[in-house]
């Protein structure tokens, strides 16, 4: 196949919803990091000794009514690392799973609300191995003498000196998806790849590096993979009808793999729209090393190479990908619509089962023709359509 593909990225800096996959069963909410950590009054020879090695703090079974959060707060502003609450009933009868989702109205039953928190959390809080963990938990009792009255439930730990980031990266193994891509990191080697691909022709796949860590995921979400294949499902049959270049949205487009995998299968013009710079910047860097065109004859990844919306309002698209969540999703039904070509087909993920219904009626109503819940998987759906040809 030849031809370019330009890949455009499009910040959208105002939007009514800001969309984020909700945790996994049992994952930790409200993760904290702190750049600056206060060592405790021992000599400057023992903290720098001890300075790779941490210790833990875990208060347990703190019930959701004495806000595990202004808690996590509290010891981040003593001089904890990192903080986490993770639910004290994991693993049990009694574990609860905690979705939420920004836009979801408290009231609407259909998204099923609850609380933030679990019924009863654990707050584990990570502190240099040189700080003094009995101070804190007197300074814990003496700030909050009322709300947390008995803090005697705790465990300590000391976690080993060893190089977090390698420790980190070794759980990170490619993925493959749909037998024809394989989803890799920067770190990762020919001999890694070849391990989960063993099974697949050298020629017949293709290799989508992303840069895990700061702005998104690591695209091992069943919605992720749901898209990735229906999208390669969706050039397919496109190449089969027309032989011009397709132009796909890629709508709250997370780590731009739809968009790159698009290109990658044919010419194509793609738009990826996103909320996070962060994460846009390093899509149009990553995409300038794929050799992917972020614009016609640039290949710059800063400031410069992204788009506001109101630069594409002319465009249409032929297929447009939105992996989002239900009420985002809900929310954006005659966006999307305005935004398609006559006879354009769409695909939608981060919906959940209860859900489906729901996305399929509003979807219906915003006048796009044969919604339909088409796959599931991981608990997960894709729903699917498209827009009328008039």
């Amino acid at each position: 196949m030849t031809g370019r593909s330009t890949l455009y990225f499009v910040v959208q800096f105002i939007v009514a919803v800001n969309a984020f996959k909700a945790p996994t069963l049992g994952s930790p909410q409200g993760l904290r990091f702190n750049a600056l950590t206060r060592f405790s009054s021992k000599s400057h020879d023992s903290a720098l000794e001890t300075e790779a090695t941490l210790r833990s703090i875990t208060f347990c079974n703190l019930p959701k009514e004495d806000d595990p959060d202004l808690l996590c707060d509290f010891l981040m502003e003593i001089g904890a690392c990192s903080t986490a609450i993770t639910d004290a009933d994991r693993g049990t009868d009694m574990e609860q799973p905690v979705f939420s989702e920004p836009g979801a109205d408290p009231w609407q039953d259909r998204l099923q609300w609850t609380a933030p928190v679990w019924n009863r959390c654990n707050v584990t809080a990570h502190f240099p191995a040189s700080a003094q963990i009995g101070g804190v938990l007197e300074m814990v009792a003496e700030t909050f003498p009322n709300q947390y009255p008995d803090l005697q439930d705790f465990v300590l730990e000391t976690l080993p000196n060893r190089d977090w980031v390698v420790h980190v990266q070794k759980g990170w193994l490619p993925i493959v998806v749909n037998d024809k891509f394989v989803l890799r990191f920067p770190w990762h080697k020919h001999s890694d790849v070849q391990k989960v691909a063993w099974n697949l022709n050298s020629n017949d796949f293709f290799e989508l590096e992303l840069q895990g860590g700061i702005a998104f995921g690591t695209g091992e979400h069943p919605t992720t993979q749901l898209c990735l294949a229906w999208v390669d499902q969706v050039i397919t049959d496109k190449l089969e009808q027309s032989n011009g270049k397709i132009h796909l949205l890629d709508y709250g487009s997370g780590s731009g793999v739809l968009g790159m995998a698009a290109c990658i299968l044919a010419p194509h013009q793609v738009a990826a729209i996103g909320i996070d710079i962060d994460s846009l910047l390093l899509k149009a860097h990553k995409s300038a090393r794929e050799h992917v065109a972020e614009q016609e004859g640039d290949h710059s990844a800063n400031l410069d190479s992204l788009f506001l919306p109101s630069d594409l309002e002319e465009t249409k698209y032929d297929v447009c990908v939105a992996n989002i969540l239900a009420a985002p999703l809900v929310t954006l039904a005659p966006v999307l619509y305005s935004m398609l070509l006559p006879g354009a087909v769409l695909g939608m993920s981060g919906i959940l089962p209860d859900q489906g219904d729901m996305v399929v009626e509003a979807y219906t109503k915003a006048g796009f023709a044969s919604m339909t819940i088409q796959k599931e998987q991981g608990n997960w759906l894709l729903v699917t359509g498209n827009k009328p040809i008039m």
